[in-house]
């Protein structure tokens, strides 16, 4: 599926960044994982301060993924940055860092609402879901030259083939008979 978030990712990236700066430490953290580390937002929404460490001098969170596998992510420093407001008005280091309105623990649902506002604060104009963030970082890691197994775990992947998805989409657009035609078509259009 193609959404508004593909095409050119990393100015609607910043966007995005600037509109969770705007929106509150609740939308920069859901930003922070979402887009800056890949996360999946069932994982994104388990993270607790106590998911956070220091490992050989890099700043990690860990999540349980998909299939119950556990896997460490390196957060980046524009990552750690969006991320820190929420750890350092985290109050119970077992609770989730992404709270709501009233403090409570969020759901996917309330999560969705989340970033719908933020890509609307944005100004997307289609509607943006947690998995375009996801999807959104994988694509940039890519775009800047990423090896896809890198890439797939940094996803927590367990197959090629899933992040390949991603390459393949890339790819389809790039070399698309489009500019085939268009080259042919010369300025009769």
């Amino acid at each position: 599926k193609v959404t508004g978030v593909q095409p050119c990712a990393l100015p609607i990236s910043r966007r995005l960044v600037a509109a969770a700066e705007v929106l509150g430490p609740e939308y920069r953290a859901l930003v922070a994982l979402l887009l800056g580390a890949g996360l999946r937002v069932s994982e994104a929404l388990s993270v607790t301060a106590s998911d956070l460490a220091e490992e050989a001098g890099h700043r990690v969170v860990r999540v349980l993924g998909k299939g119950g596998r556990h896997r460490t992510v390196p957060l980046s420093a524009p990552a750690w940055a969006l991320l820190l407001p929420a750890v350092e008005a985290a109050t119970d280091p077992t609770a989730p860092l992404i709270r709501g309105p009233r403090g409570g623990s969020i759901d996917r649902h309330r999560a969705l609402r989340m970033v719908e506002a933020l890509g609307k604060a944005a100004g997307l104009e289609h509607p943006l879901r947690p998995h375009d963030c996801r999807h959104t970082a994988a694509t940039l890691a890519l775009n800047a030259g990423a090896p896809i197994h890198r890439v797939q775990d940094l996803l927590g992947h367990a197959s090629p083939t899933t992040t390949q998805r991603y390459v393949a989409h890339r790819e389809r657009l790039e070399n698309s008979a489009a500019y085939t035609l268009g080259a042919v078509l010369g300025g009769a259009l």
